[in-house]
């Protein structure tokens, strides 16, 4: 009875470090997407990862038990198996999670990153998550005029410590996931600061870049930027309202565009 408390314990003990590790260092090599802890950020022990100590520790562990007697092999095999099972039932779409990569290299789901370390956040501090579709499609311009109609990202209201313009991208571009049409998140560089909005591939008119960051106005707020680095950053109302300019003020020169993550 003890040899076999003691094989449970240690089976789902080293199941579990070896999982972390070989997840983590999966996402270190973009060979796997798990936004929910790709933003843990990374702990060194001596200059060693510990997402490698993790795995290696894991590792040495279960062959350990694998080779300690008939009853540790059996323990572990299957508590492996239960896991794999569970997993798969628990999260039906547990492989594309992983491993489905969409035309321009987008996963399942993903975190908003600048660079390889830097997690991007919105006003509350949480980070950007964005969901893909993998049936979306790029769509024609009228479809994408429809949709933004329809859309109510541009009613949100502009908050510094509630909602951002980071927030507007984040949000339409999940919208958009959803009803099967393909988005990216675009972050640049003013001359004024940092902004965000979205693009859109439409199959008739090419790249379209929207800008749905809006002060509550009660009016349709969606609007397109012609987005180029040198160029005065000005917003053109997608649906004009009369009384209201169709042009917004420019918000500073375009320094550079950071990211570009569909």
């Amino acid at each position: 009875m003890i040899d076999f408390i003691s094989s449970l314990f240690f089976s789902i003990f080293y199941i579990a470090l070896f999982s972390f590790g070989i997840a983590k260092m999966g996402i270190w090599l973009n060979w796997l997407s798990l936004p929910w802890i790709d933003g843990w950020g990374i702990i060194f022990i001596d200059l060693i990862p510990i997402e490698l100590i993790a795995f290696l520790w894991g590792s040495f562990g279960s062959i350990s038990i694998l080779g300690y007697q008939k009853v540790g092999r059996v323990v572990f095999l299957v508590v492996l198996v239960f896991l794999l099972v569970a997993s798969t039932i628990l999260v039906p779409n547990i492989t594309d999670i992983l491993f489905w990569r969409g035309e321009d290299g987008e996963k399942l789901e993903e975190l908003v990153k600048l660079g390889a370390l830097t997690t991007v956040v919105g006003a509350s501090k949480d980070k950007l998550w964005l969901s893909n579709n993998p049936t979306a499609k790029n769509i024609s311009y009228s479809q994408l005029l429809v949709f933004l109609k329809n859309d109510d990202t541009d009613s949100m209201t502009y908050s510094t410590v509630g909602f951002v313009c980071a927030d507007f991208a984040e949000r339409l571009h999940n919208n958009a996931e959803k009803k099967g049409i393909r988005c990216a998140f675009v972050a640049i560089s003013l001359t004024t600061g940092k902004h965000a909005l979205n693009m859109f591939n439409t199959t008739d008119k090419g790249l379209i870049y929207v800008d749905c960051t809006n002060s509550n106005q009660g009016i349709n707020c969606d609007a397109s930027v012609n987005l180029e680095i040198g160029r005065q950053y000005i917003a053109e109302s997608l649906f004009p309202t009369v009384g209201w300019s169709s042009y917004s003020n420019p918000a500073g020169t375009v320094n550079s565009l950071d990211i570009i993550q569909w």
